[in-house]
């Protein structure tokens, strides 16, 4: 538009107005907003001195686009990441949305508690005309940090941005002095059964950790280590003690530091800066400690062998305490890490070929027999798997294959043996694509030694998992999913493993804010992975009531009949290759 649109004081389309006034809505957004109040001690109050702004409600507000909660949910785990909250699935909960016109704005004041489990809010703002209306932190009634979103550079009016402070922390809106500014403001929540984590609100950090400190038992006197991030020369550390810290690791110290000054004396902590890697599976977590030991290069192999020796150890006590995290931390020490060439090689101590490997057979079966294996099954598989990070003279122990036969050979039927099998196959079919191939390669190998038994063993195994397998998928149509897993939610699991073909997702199933929030669920568990089940969801609302009709569908049938023809023909080509008839029962194939 020009200057000439705007002749004679008229504004374009009927409107009256001057060029540099703002257009004020009066639509259905302006009729269902309120003026937003505020909180005072216990009191809900209204004082536009105090703050002045309009809000909607989450129900009031609806997302058309489609990539916007996908966006959330990425925004959501750079969050956690950011402060400290790697691999939580924190929640992110819409509280509002608030629009800020001309002399809009918020006094200095803290969030409250708005969902339970809340540790931070989360302001996006949305691509709006305005000036002022910055956020502005505040820390010890000082300006910390400033939020402009993108008014500086110019992006505010065409771009979403975002800003994130505590919940706890004091912060204020300043007066918008031209435009408006619209702005979602989230809650970011802990998942329920991780609460614990939540900081208290009413106690700094120091009073917080002074707290744990105090509680501490005198008695037990056992150390607890601080892995260090970044690297420091002996020289340094010598010379400048924990002045030489830099960092996070400086700000962990004195956070420590001054939280130990507020305990009694005879609390108080004593500080090392200690090395020797090869002790620190004592003090610190397992996991931790392989990355210590493999950031010592070159490697002893003295110390790796007592290294070793401990983590033995470690195997057998964790079976006993009976704890299946203790066990599955063990194992999931032992990963893989790519180094600047980002060629895999493994962190420290991988099971396969190790000289000794064998000596922990007996003990990994007593733990594939005792934990849950959706717990422990993952990192131990992955173990199996990974390369000894010892001494290229000591690689001559258990190949894969042998490690995952052995141990499957001391368990009974179940998830356990059904995974250790399939890595044994996989390793045998990595020297032929085809399986039937992958046997024939031990052709004329007797028996009697180890490479011949390890096969008898494969092919029997394999043959009562065929036979296992078919026994349970051969069965007529029927819309039963008795594997089916939904872990959101146990009705709905329930009814994927019964006979019904259809359910309705309402209250008393799952309660939906509305209809965006029905429409993002259905999309989310159509389009995902379906475990043990195939299904569709579809959203609808009737009288402002959101629910989600789950239909169940044939693919999951017709999957498993492929699978079932799959598995007979295999179970064939064995037979004929071990001599097996239909009716044997034999518990080990016969090779010739």
């Amino acid at each position: 538009m020009s200057d000439s649109d705007f002749e004679k004081g008229k504004w374009p389309f009927g409107g009256k107005g001057k060029p540099e006034d703002v257009p004020v809505p009066s639509g259905t957004a302006r009729q269902i907003s309120n003026k937003s109040p505020f909180g005072h001690n216990l009191e809900t109050k209204m004082d536009e001195a105090v703050r002045q702004s309009w809000q909607l409600v989450p129900s009031q507000v609806r997302f058309e686009n489609m990539t916007w909660q996908g966006g959330m949910e990425k925004l959501c785990q750079l969050i956690a990441d950011r402060l400290g909250y790697r691999d939580i699935p924190l929640q992110c909960v819409l509280y509002k949305l608030l629009v800020y016109g001309e002399g809009g704005h918020f006094v200095k004041h803290q969030d409250t508690e708005k969902e339970d489990g809340m540790i931070v809010t989360l302001v996006v703002q949305l691509p709006s005309s305005h000036e002022g209306g910055d956020l502005v932190v505040y820390r010890g009634g000082e300006v910390r940090h400033r939020h402009d979103f993108g008014k500086a550079d110019g992006t505010a009016a065409f771009l979403p941005h975002y800003a994130v402070h505590y919940a706890d922390a004091e912060h204020a809106l300043e007066k918008v002095t031209k435009g408006f500014r619209l702005a979602l403001v989230y809650s970011i929540c802990l998942p329920p059964t991780m609460r614990h984590l939540e900081k208290a609100h009413d106690a700094p950090l120091s009073e917080d950790l002074a707290g744990h400190i105090s509680n501490m038992d005198e008695e037990a006197d056992e150390p607890f280590a601080l892995l260090l991030s970044h690297e420091y020369t002996a020289k340094n550390i010598q010379g400048l003690g924990t002045g030489a810290l830099k960092g996070i690791d400086s700000a962990r110290f004195h956070a420590l530091e001054e939280a130990n000054a507020l305990v009694p004396a005879a609390k108080q902590l004593e500080f090392f800066i200690v090395k020797h890697a090869e002790h620190a599976v004592k003090v610190m977590p397992f996991d931790v400690a392989m990355e210590v030991f493999h950031a010592q290069i070159p490697v002893d192999a003295a110390k790796l062998r007592a290294f070793m020796e401990d983590m033995i150890a470690r195997a057998k006590l964790a079976v006993e305490a009976g704890d299946p995290e203790i066990v599955r931390d063990f194992f999931k020490g032992m990963h893989y890490h790519r180094n600047e060439n980002d060629t895999p090689f493994a962190y420290c101590a991988g099971l396969r070929e190790r000289t000794d490997n064998g000596t922990l057979i007996p003990v990994i079966t007593q733990i594939a027999r005792k934990f849950d294996w959706a717990i422990i099954g993952e990192p131990l598989l992955a173990c199996m798997r990974q390369h000894a990070y010892a001494p290229k003279e000591d690689d001559s122990g258990y190949s894969t294959m042998a490690l995952a036969l052995l141990v499957l050979d001391g368990l009974d039927s179940g998830t356990a043996e059904d995974s250790l099998l399939k890595l044994a196959m996989e390793k045998a079919e990595d020297k032929n694509s085809d399986p039937m191939k992958s046997l024939e390669c031990f052709g004329g190998v007797d028996t009697d030694d180890e490479k011949g038994g390890l096969l008898a063993l494969l092919v029997s195994k394999r043959i009562e998992w065929l036979k296992n397998q078919i026994e349970k998928l051969d069965k007529p149509f029927s819309w039963q999913m008795p594997d089916a897993k939904f872990p959101d939610n146990a009705k709905v699991e329930e009814f994927l493993q019964g006979l019904a073909e259809t359910m309705t997702m309402a209250k008393g199933v799952r309660k939906f804010k509305g209809f965006q929030d029905a429409s993002n669920y259905a999309a989310k568990w159509t389009r995902g992975p379906q475990v043990g089940a195939s299904l569709k969801m579809e959203a609808s609302s009737t009288d402002a009531n959101a629910v989600v009709a789950i239909t169940k569908t044939r693919k999951w049938f017709t999957e498993c009949q492929h699978k079932l023809r799959q598995y007979k023909v295999e179970l064939t080509q064995l037979r004929e290759y071990t001599g097996e008839t239909d009716d044997s029962d034999s518990k080990r194939a016969r090779l010739e």
